[in-house]
């Protein structure tokens, strides 16, 4: 009877296992290659799941030029082979992220500069707000190849989310009012303060990323690409932020500092004068005017249609119409 039992036992096992094997490949393989359909391009690979192939499609076919874009701007490359996951779902963008601190819901995307890895989430997937894709790749991407040209130094956060913010062209007019809310009062956040961390404060926080996006923005367009890109390469040498700065555009981070809020300055405080309500009935009145003018005008040239329809009737003896 003892071998009889042993058989059984090795029976049950024997089917067990096949079981296994079967919704092995019933289920987790299908899934599996629906993962693996990818677009390659000169210097990424784009993976997503069927639903998401245009959005994909979309996204490689820009990507060559957005990948010019920041390499121009940044004056470095980065390791080639760049893998991008697009993920169709919350749940998905989360089981792709390879630590196992997740990030917050409201992220859009992520990068890896380590593993050469950004993964995206389908704007269908949202939690909270709307997520634009192609904003999304040039930000992540921007922190992928600036923290690989500076493997092992330590980036200032401004430096850092600046250039991000900078490269996917997010200055809005919420971020016009809040620096110029900020120049106006003279309130501005010391750089040096924004070097590790940002403020918790929601309202701080924005303040933080606005200077931030214009600091990057008025050193590459006032100073220069030659300039800026050693900026970049003395903070690779492992430089003092004041000295990087020194040798990259003549003058220290405090000097650096100043030129750019008088800049601010010069450039922001004329804004309460026009949208006062003096300027403002200015601005209507002649609104009113143009539009007075452009009727007058319309008529005017109705009439004269009127009067050639009229003459052409009287020398002919019929109407036009007719």
């Amino acid at each position: 009877m003892v071998p009889l039992k042993k058989s059984a036992l090795l029976i049950s096992r024997v089917l067990t296992l096949i079981l296994a094997w079967f919704f092995l490949f019933a289920f987790l393989v299908p899934a599996h290659a629906e993962e693996s359909q990818s677009f390659p391009t000169e210097h990424f690979v784009f993976y997503f799941s069927p639903p998401d192939q245009k959005l994909a499609k979309y996204l490689a076919d820009l990507s060559e030029k957005i990948y010019a874009d920041i390499v121009f701007d940044a004056g470095v490359e980065p390791r080639p082979g760049i893998e991008i996951y697009i993920e169709h779902t919350h749940e998905a963008f989360l089981s792709r992220q390879p630590h196992p601190v997740k990030a917050q819901e409201w992220a859009a995307g992520l990068a890896y500069p380590e593993l050469n890895l950004v993964i995206l989430k389908a704007p269908h997937a949202a939690l909270y707000g709307t997520i634009d894709p192609v904003k999304t790749l040039r930000h992540e991407l921007s922190h992928l190849v600036l923290h690989q040209a500076l493997a092992g130094a330590r980036i200032p956060r401004w430096l850092d989310e600046g250039f991000a913010m900078y490269e996917a062209r997010e200055w809005t007019l919420r971020t016009t009012a809040v620096i110029t809310t900020v120049t106006l009062k003279k309130n501005f956040i010391p750089l040096t303060s924004l070097e590790h961390e940002f403020p918790v404060a929601f309202s701080e926080a924005e303040v933080a990323y606005a200077q931030s996006f214009s600091m990057v923005s008025y050193l590459l367009s006032s100073h220069g690409r030659d300039a800026f890109h050693q900026f970049i390469l003395n903070l690779k040498k492992g430089e003092a932020l004041s000295q990087c700065m020194q040798n990259a555009f003549g003058i220290s981070f405090y000097e650096m500092e100043q030129k750019w809020h008088k800049y601010l300055r010069l450039r922001y405080t004329w804004i309460p004068v026009i949208t006062s309500s003096a300027a403002l009935w200015f601005l209507v009145s002649v609104s009113f005017l143009f539009v007075y003018l452009r009727k007058k005008h319309q008529a005017r040239q109705t009439v004269m249609e009127w009067e050639l329809e009229d003459m052409w009737e009287d020398e002919s003896g019929h109407s036009p119409d007719s």
